[in-house]
């Protein structure tokens, strides 16, 4: 989840970002989860 691509928003990056937590507990928890960039988002490390 990340500002501003995902949402501007802060309320709703906290409220994406704990959907996105507890989508990977209940995978099994103990994990690392990513999704693939939306289109044209730039991709820098972090």
């Amino acid at each position: 989840v990340t500002y501003p691509v995902d949402s501007e928003d802060g309320l709703e990056l906290v409220d994406l970002a704990d959907r996105a937590l507890y989508a990977g507990k209940q995978q099994g928890g103990n994990r690392v989860s990513a999704s693939p960039a939306p289109d044209g988002a730039p991709l820098r490390p972090t």
